[in-house]
């Protein structure tokens, strides 16, 4: 198979399927037993186990391909203009989402504090709720001070250096080993440096990881044949997958009988983290190496779905939010009451972007879609076509 690189769609198919990864999770959230925003009373264990599986590699896929993207991205530019571009796609919507798309789900969060919405107000703009859009904030600062690197990457004199780094790919142990890389990084990074929620960029157990596999796009998008050599090994990688995955389940169904035997909590935790770890970077290269064959296409919906997810993103949750907040107390079995979550905020997330954003071109700026000019742009600064600006 001779992968197209003049227009990597399967980027563009796996932009869509993550966001709505993480749409899934946070539909199962309500129902999982984990602390969020609208709580069932009677948590599944059952879809507990489930989500903690994508929990491990869904956001940092994400991360991945956002890093291609803003290598593509950087590609088409000036670093003046990429810095504009990224702030304007990024920063403006983040702002305008801490403002009027995130209070609504403060408000359901704490719904007995306030006598009405509007008693809300003067804290939002003391505490700025960000919620679900720390991912934005996250990556906006990861592509600003990714600048010189990429810009090191786009010299021609780097072309040794890229080459290496494609040669490397294409033999599995070495991949294999990169990972182990990733996560020996991960188990220090989180002994040293306790998950802290509210220190964002310093919280270092999850900002250093999502960083790693954010300049890992990044390498992979500076050298085509990269992809080729994933797309080359892909029965490995999901050979491997399988069987990480399954290690991983045998350590989660089993960890009192570890713990019987003798095993500290410090040292399970570290067993934990590595092969937690090890399995998402399986899983995640089997996903590319997989989508690489399947997904390298396009079709009559593959351009709207990539114009609607990043507004897609923005919004569900606070829909999601007040939908739950009704919904997991009535008297229903709860995969009743989670597939009215999921129906529900789908239909309201596509109503809203459709009737409302999509119509308004003004909204288009507060949501980071590109507007006629930046697409006329994008046609003309490069003749060949490149997988959309991932957010």
């Amino acid at each position: 198979m001779e992968i197209k690189t003049n227009r990597l769609y399967f980027l563009d198919w796996l932009r869509v399927i993550s966001i709505f990864l993480v749409f899934l999770h946070h539909v199962g959230m309500p129902f999982s037993g984990q602390s969020w925003l609208a709580n069932y009373q009677e948590p599944s264990d059952t879809l507990l186990a489930f989500m903690i599986f994508f929990q491990q590699w869904r956001l940092s896929l994400l991360f991945l391909i956002s890093g291609a993207g803003t290598y593509l991205a950087f590609s088409k530019r000036s670093w003046l203009q990429y810095f504009w571009e990224r702030t304007k796609r990024l920063l403006i919507p983040l702002y305008f989402g801490i403002f009027f798309i995130s209070p609504p789900q403060t408000f359901y969060q704490f719904y007995d504090q306030y006598q009405s919405y509007w008693d809300l107000y003067p804290e939002v703009f003391i505490n700025r709720p960000i919620l679900h859009l720390w991912f934005i904030k996250m990556l906006y600062a990861f592509s600003v001070v990714i600048i010189p690197f990429i810009l090191f990457l786009r010299a021609e004199k780097q072309n040794f250096f890229k080459d290496k780094i494609s040669t490397l790919l294409k033999n599995p142990w070495a991949v294999f080993s990169l990972g182990l890389v990733f996560v020996l990084i991960m188990v220090i990074v989180k002994k040293l440096f306790p998950y802290n929620a509210d220190a964002f960029l310093t919280n270092y157990s999850t900002s250093v990881p999502f960083f790693l596999y954010f300049t890992t796009g990044i390498l992979l998008a500076s050298n085509a044949k990269s992809w080729w050599g994933l797309f080359e090994r892909r029965q490995f990688f999901l050979s491997m997958a399988v069987a990480s995955t399954i290690a991983f389940y045998t350590l989660y169904f089993n960890r009192e009988y570890f713990a019987s035997l003798g095993i500290s909590q410090e040292v399970l935790e570290v067993i934990w983290n590595s092969i937690s770890g090890i399995m998402g970077w399986l899983v995640i290269l089997s996903i590319i190496s997989y989508s690489i064959k399947f997904l390298n296409f396009s079709n009559k919906w593959l351009k709207p779905l990539n114009e609607a997810i990043y507004p897609f993103y923005i919004i569900h949750q606070t829909i999601l939010t007040v939908l739950a907040f009704y919904i997991v107390q009535m008297d229903l079995y709860w995969p009743i009451k989670l597939f009215m979550v999921m129906i529900g905020t789908l239909i309201g997330s596509a109503g809203v972007y459709k009737l409302i954003i999509y119509p308004i071109k003004p909204l288009w700026f507060f949501f980071g879609m590109k507007s006629k000019t930046d697409k006329t742009f994008n046609k003309s600064s490069n003749k060949k076509e490149v997988s959309s600006e991932l957010v």
